[in-house]
């Protein structure tokens, strides 16, 4: 019997500080709040990939294991702090009376189930569609500082001349496979670490994906996922969740679309952060531009009067490994 590791460790991010009363839901969203910007403010995703990095050590000790590993993707239980239980019970109950309602239409927006649109890792790639819109209909800048370091994170007031500005990134759909590209100055990821988180509603990380030199070796397990690279552009290739037919298991929604360009120092221990993150909750599949071109081919793309290209890659033969 296969066990499948946490997404998160116990303690990151800290226990939900539930203050809400019975019939005072105003103070739940309160302590929600507090809760979801404390956990922004943390380094996300990297205890999720340390419990991969264990797993796939585990699985990849033969060629069957590895081959089931890349055709499934496993949604190992999920253990709850009891603080965190009782705060999503507080939840659920306010979801059945109408608390968190939309004024508009009256209904709770989700996110985006990607099965749709895309195949299985080793299902065989399609490259039809169309040049990349004049305009995409998805878009977020990389606008936030952080600094993390032994003492923990602080968010910074204006992002450090070391990191770069007018980072833009959007969500593509290339060869049967959601793609984030990020583009920006020519030397944006220079001496740095590009991350792209896929996370769902709870900020699990569904998917991670790297690129630069200077990304920390765990960082890298997902294996290489670059699409396209050039001077100020990266396509980057992320995996949502797909259905566990064995189990009967429905695909889980992407709520929110992360990205961000991390450097190291200038102290010991320290990474400088810029980050953005796009949410996804509401949006239309058909929002997503399906751009065509096989391998080999220039992708150009304007995005608020920016124009970068770059050489799409050939991503048949390279191998994927998922959360």
């Amino acid at each position: 019997m296969v066990r499948w590791p946490w997404k998160r460790a116990a303690d990151d991010p800290p226990a939900f500080p539930t203050t809400a009363a019975p019939g005072e839901p105003e103070r739940f969203v309160d302590s929600g709040r507090e809760y979801f910007a404390s956990a922004w403010a943390e380094r996300d995703d990297d205890a999720g990939i340390e419990a991969f990095a264990v797993q796939t050590e585990e699985e990849r000790r033969t060629e069957e294991e590895l081959t089931r590993q890349l055709s499934r993707r496993p949604r190992g239980p999920v253990l709850l702090l009891i603080a965190v239980a009782v705060a999503g019970g507080v939840a659920a109950f306010g979801v059945t009376q109408g608390w968190f309602d939309s004024a508009e239409d009256g209904e709770d927006a989700v996110g985006v189930v990607f099965e749709a649109a895309i195949a299985a890792p080793q299902d065989p790639r399609s490259y039809t569609g169309g040049p990349f819109p004049a305009r995409v209909n998805l878009l977020a800048p990389l606008e936030r500082g952080l600094l993390t370091s032994p003492a923990g994170p602080e968010l910074l007031s204006e992002i450090p001349p070391d990191l770069p500005a007018d980072v833009r990134f959007t969500p593509i759909l290339w060869g049967n496979r959601l793609q984030v590209l990020v583009s920006g100055p020519a030397d944006m990821v220079t001496d740095g670490c590009l991350i792209v988180s896929l996370v769902a509603d709870d900020l699990r990380a569904l998917d991670v994906a790297s690129r630069g030199d200077s990304c920390e070796p765990i960082h890298t397990i997902t294996g290489d996922r670059s699409s396209c690279s050039a001077e100020g552009v990266e396509l980057i290739e992320v995996w949502p969740p797909i259905a566990r037919t064995d189990l009967l298991v429905e695909p889980e929604a992407v709520e929110r679309i992360r990205v961000r360009i991390a450097r190291p120092g200038p102290g010991e221990g320290e990474w400088r952060s810029v980050r953005g993150e796009l949410d996804l909750r509401g949006v239309d599949l058909l929002a997503l531009p399906v751009v065509g071109g096989e391998p080999g081919s220039e992708l150009q793309a304007t995005i608020e009067g920016m124009t970068r290209s770059c050489t799409l890659l050939d991503r048949s033969g390279i191998e994927i490994r998922v959360l």
